[in-house]
């Protein structure tokens, strides 16, 4: 996948996770009681958003991602990132309010059943994991390239 590919990804997954964020701040504000899972979603998905917006930074520092290859590989059209893109857009439309007659009957309610949001968090924070781990895999093999460039470099005097 090209550099410009993964950047338009993790520019529209940033988006798609602020405006979920936005909800919940929303839903929080106008109701006092709110539900364990609504507070769970907007921790879920800041975290996944800080990650994605990490590696965003990372990906334009080295337009060539030529030291994130594993990385690389989870941005393709079948990688975790695009389905977790998916699952986000689908989050993000379950959580939207409702616009006409229905938005006040459904005002107040939490649109999400806690089934639904312990799915969607659990696949939202594997995506996580997986990322995680490709950084850490790509960080591990640039330590060793470095490691064998700079071995030689103890007997220069």
């Amino acid at each position: 996948m090209d550099p410009l590919s993964i950047v338009a990804s993790f520019i529209t997954i940033i988006d798609i996770s602020s405006k979920i964020i936005t909800i919940c701040y929303r839903y929080r504000g106008a109701v006092k009681n709110a539900p364990r899972d609504l507070l769970r979603v907007q921790n879920e998905v800041t975290s996944f958003r800080s990650i994605v917006e990490r590696l965003h930074q990372l990906v334009i520092e080295d337009p060539q991602s030529q030291g994130l290859p594993t990385l690389e590989k989870q941005t393709g059209p079948d990688g975790p990132l695009t389905q977790c893109l998916v699952e986000l857009e689908s989050l993000k439309k379950r959580l939207e309010p409702e616009k006409g007659w229905r938005a006040a009957s459904k005002a107040l309610m939490w649109p999400l059943r806690e089934g639904d949001a312990i799915k969607s968090l659990d696949f939202i924070g594997r995506v996580k994991q997986t990322l995680q781990l490709a950084l850490l895999a790509d960080n591990a093999a640039n330590t060793i390239v470095i490691r064998e460039s700079t071995r030689d470099l103890g007997h220069i005097r």
